[in-house]
């Protein structure tokens, strides 16, 4: 993580309760709220006190030692995170192109989301991708967020709300590679500090990401 800015770490929970856990959330039934970016509808069940007695299996991930000693670590703060089982449907509603498919940083700060997917991600399928090392303040993004914030009121309306987007042929000059995909098996969990450029993957075809996502 801190030469990256990102864990992955694949076979999280032992398989026995992967599956229990899998099961239990893709077979339920459950309120849950949704919005619409783009051509994109993100579904979402917010895990709370009801949702973790029903679920003994999530419980015992969100209680977990190394769950909360890694997303601590990458939030840079022991403060709890806010859980939900999320849904991404990809190519599921008319609409422009989803923003989300362009590179970003939410925050100027450290700053956690992790991601324990429930499903298989495929390279075709929409996978988070993220530009290792893009966490590190060192003087090349220093000076790119200066250029930036000098003339931010000609920019994009997400990076004047903060979220600055930066184009892939920008990562040379400020010695950064192309962003990796992450293509992952489902019990796979990957952490990353969202001061870093990421951005939601590209798919060929309509697909469904079901994940437990975390965000401090």
């Amino acid at each position: 993580f801190d030469r990256d800015g990102y864990v992955e770490v694949r076979d999280f929970l032992p398989v026995d309760d992967f599956k229990r856990l899998q099961s239990t959330i893709l077979r339920g039934e459950f309120d849950a709220r949704q919005h619409q970016q783009g051509d994109t509808i993100t579904r979402r069940i917010p895990i709370g006190p009801d949702l973790l007695a029903k679920v003994p299996e999530l419980r015992r991930l969100i209680r977990d030692r190394r769950w909360n000693g890694l997303l601590s670590y990458i939030g840079s703060t022991r403060s709890r995170p806010l859980y939900y089982v999320q849904t991404i449907l990809k190519g599921h509603a008319s609409g422009p192109s989803d923003p989300q498919l362009e590179l970003h940083s939410d925050t100027f700060h450290p700053a956690l989301k992790a991601w324990l997917f429930l499903t298989d991600v495929t390279d075709d399928e929409g996978p988070l991708t993220y530009v290792a090392g893009s966490h590190l303040l060192t003087p090349q993004r220093i000076a790119w967020e200066q250029a930036r914030s000098e003339h931010i009121l000609a920019s994009d309306r997400r990076s004047q709300r903060g979220s600055l987007r930066i184009a892939p042929e920008e990562l040379q000059s400020l010695a950064l590679p192309q962003p990796k995909r992450f293509a992952v098996p489902a019990n796979t969990m990957v952490a990353i500090d969202t001061c870093g450029f990421h951005a939601r993957g590209s798919s060929t075809r309509p697909t469904v990401r079901i994940e437990i996502w975390a965000y401090t």
